[in-house]
């Protein structure tokens, strides 16, 4: 019987065209000697970074390394776990690790009197490059750390399917689009199974009673789907046992006898199975086929499978990021709420740059992680004027130098007041670069051009937009055309030109409001 693990390649650094299988559950990577898999690389930290293993599925955790760690690109949170999927790459100092997945016999693995993983691509002698289990006490030179979890709750029959399930989530795997995970997901498993339909159902759609596809894909793509095609009973038994359903010979298989949506719709051949994380079920995966000669066959219902518990995993993750980032959201509209109450004129500022911060950054094509980072440094931009007296922001005259200098301290003291807090890492440097201006005349820091960080380029242009269609104590509001035209004028000169035609790209498209005398 056959099953899968996760393999580990060095493409890049010191132990470049080393690999690793990993069948334990817990290892830590870094080069110290105490870690289960040390790597010489000076770039990297003593204690880098962790993999944990929970039954089929591979998280990574950073351990507050001096250079970070990164899966596919993305910097991670240290003490955060991160789902890895297959044909993920791994960063660490100058090492890049390539991860793909194995099949494996369970029987063979399981009669292995080794303690661990094992290591190719050279020696694993004591203090060598590829001594990275370091020794367990009690045992002698060379042995390794004994790791025992090594279940899976389905087989994998063929090579085929391991295959399968890497093209699938090495494309799924990183993206933090959930729209996008699940159109790709019944996309490409409706291509590797050759099934003629493929739906994916969420599970609050199904409580409620709609029978309602989130993804519905055929490969004729012709027409729209009848939902009274779709077979309840096959979805029910699914929900109700939250196991995977089968049939090869549906006008052969008792169980769904009577089942008028398959008899009268020619259904030869059935899936189903759940999209499932922590025996929860999030939805089901469906699958289905009139032809007598591509019948869906066992090795598709293993690949199925394996697929429902990636995505499941995958679709969890995102949800708890998701409400992680609405709570630090909320958390920070209360803050600039209070500040805001300070200021004559400054109530709902913040807000509202979010919005049109948000608005430009789709014009910009901007990614879903970067607009959450871009929109909590355009809520909590200004939060540094904590720092500032109410009576100087008050004020209608001219500041006197001093004054100026203590008003233009605010990005500073913003930065301040989230430095160091994970949480807030990737968007400190739109807070504290919001007034740098393209020409250099800009601070704290007088950067130029792109050296400006985008999140603090858009910001720019949102809060300057926002001030003037807005009332101050000492004038009062533009209307958005005129601001436009001022935004124009300065467009490459204090202001990114490309940012400038998305605000105007955004307001010509509506998705940018001004209320008369009360900001966009």
């Amino acid at each position: 019987m056959k099953t899968f693990v996760y393999r580990l390649k060095a493409l890049e650094g010191p132990e470049k065209g080393k690999s690793w299988l990993l069948t334990g559950d817990r290892f830590t990577l870094g080069r110290g000697k105490d870690n289960v898999l040390c790597i010489i690389d000076m770039a990297a930290s003593k204690n880098h970074c962790e993999i944990i293993r929970s039954g089929d599925h591979y998280y990574l955790k950073d351990l507050r390394s001096r250079n970070g760690t990164w899966l596919n690109g993305v910097k991670l949170t240290a003490k955060q776990l991160y789902d890895i999927p297959p044909g993920a790459e791994i960063k660490m100092g100058s090492s890049i690790l390539h991860v793909s997945m194995e099949e494996v016999d369970e029987d063979e693995f399981a009669d292995l009197d080794q303690d661990t993983m094992e290591a190719e691509g050279g020696g694993a002698g004591l203090g060598s490059p590829t001594a990275y289990m370091g020794l367990a006490e009690g045992h002698g030179e060379g042995r390794l750390r004994k790791m025992k979890e090594r279940t899976i709750p389905f087989t994998l029959d063929s090579g085929r399917n391991v295959a399968g399930i890497y093209k699938v989530l090495s494309i799924i795997g990183a993206t933090a689009d959930k729209r996008y995970l699940m159109d790709k997901t019944v996309e490409l498993t409706l291509e590797l199974v050759g099934a003629e339909r493929g739906f994916l159902f969420l599970a609050e759609d199904l409580d409620r009673g709609s029978l309602l596809p989130g993804v519905a894909r055929t490969m004729q793509a012709e027409g729209q789907i009848p939902i009274e095609s779709i077979s309840r009973s096959v979805i029910n038994q699914a929900l109700a046992e939250g196991s995977s359903i089968l049939s090869s010979d549906v006008p052969a298989d008792q169980r769904f006898v009577g089942s008028d949506s398959l008899i009268s719709y020619a259904i030869q051949s059935v899936i189903c199975a759940p999209i499932k994380s922590r025996d929860e079920v999030l939805g089901l995966l469906y699958f289905d086929s009139t032809s007598t000669t591509k019948v869906l066959r066992r090795e598709d219902l293993d690949l199925i499978t394996a697929l429902g518990i990636q995505v499941g995993i995958i679709m969890e993750n995102m949800d708890l990021i998701s409400g992680y980032h609405g709570i630090v959201v909320s958390f920070g509209a209360v803050m600039v709420r209070l500040l805001e109450a300070r200021y004559q004129g400054y109530a709902g500022h913040s807000e509202r740059v979010a919005s049109l911060s948000l608005a430009m950054a789709d014009a910009l094509g901007m990614s879903p992680k970067g607009k959450e980072s871009l929109h909590l440094a355009a809520l909590l931009h200004d939060v540094g004027q904590f720092a500032v007296p109410p009576e100087i922001l008050n004020r209608e005259g001219k500041l006197t130098d001093q004054e100026l200098l203590l008003v233009r301290s605010h990005p500073e003291a913003g930065r301040r007041a989230f430095g160091g807090v994970t949480t807030f890492d990737r968007a400190v440097e739109g807070i504290l670069h919001h007034h740098e201006r393209i020409d250099g005349s800009g601070y704290p820091a007088g950067l130029s051009g792109e050296a400006i960080p985008l999140p603090a380029r858009i910001i720019a242009v949102a809060e300057c937009f926002d001030a003037l269609v807005s009332p101050r104590p000492h004038r009062g509001p533009v209307t958005a055309e005129q601001a436009l035209r001022e935004i124009l004028k300065l467009g490459g000169i204090f202001y990114d030109l490309n940012v400038v035609r998305a605000l105007h790209q955004a307001i010509q498209e509506g998705r940018i409001m001004v209320k008369e005398g009360k900001g966009a």
